[in-house]
């Protein structure tokens, strides 16, 4: 009896494996990381947004229509985004403080974030970051990601192991991201 968790701990446990699967399914598909990412972007402020609509989701993304009903509740039902029907209208917001997965890249404080999941979400129709994650794997554009807060960075010089070429292929994708994420939302990275 003492080695069993308790039902607190169980499901917390239960519900972080959750949340890793939630998020490996987000960036496995590109599509579904420009979806997030665009529900997080026009959502601005997680405390204070109503959420978007599919609409809004389409006409900031230029996915599809049915291709984005489909998406939603895909990413609806593996729970990376929260649906709410206001009004008649349904509505979607992204479970962000819940997707934060923690890795181990650089070092143990460092978290999974939207700047990442937005440029993944880019290799939907940007070739020069879908070529980069082909070359280098989603941890090299993590580290990327939580490497280049400072202005004045230069991610060739910053990783040693990154060739000048894959880094030109993502640099200002990158900065406009973290800058997209510090204008519209709370996030002011």
């Amino acid at each position: 009896m003492g080695d069993e968790p308790s039902p607190l701990t169980q499901a917390k446990v239960e519900g972080a494996i959750q949340d890793v699967v939630a998020m490996g399914n987000v960036l496995s598909k590109p599509r579904w990381a420009r979806i997030w990412y665009s529900v997080e972007i026009q959502s601005g402020n997680e405390f204070l947004g109503d959420g978007v609509t599919a609409q809004e989701i389409i006409d900031e993304t230029s996915i599809p229509q049915t291709t984005v009903y489909e998406d939603l509740k895909e990413l609806v039902k593996i729970e990376a985004l929260e649906k709410e029907s206001k009004d008649r209208t349904d509505r979607y917001s992204t479970r962000s403080g819940h997707l934060m997965v923690k890795t181990m890249m650089v070092d143990d404080s460092q978290y999974l974030n939207p700047v990442t999941i937005g440029i993944v979400g880019q290799a939907y129709h940007n070739e020069d970051v879908e070529l980069f994650i082909e070359r280098n794997g989603y941890n090299v554009l993590h580290e990327c990601c939580l490497l280049s807060i400072d202005e004045d960075y230069d991610l060739k010089d910053l990783l040693y192991e990154l060739d000048a070429v894959d880094a030109n292929l993502i640099e200002d994708t990158v900065m406009s991201v973290r800058n997209e994420l510090a204008e519209k939302t709370d996030w002011g990275v």
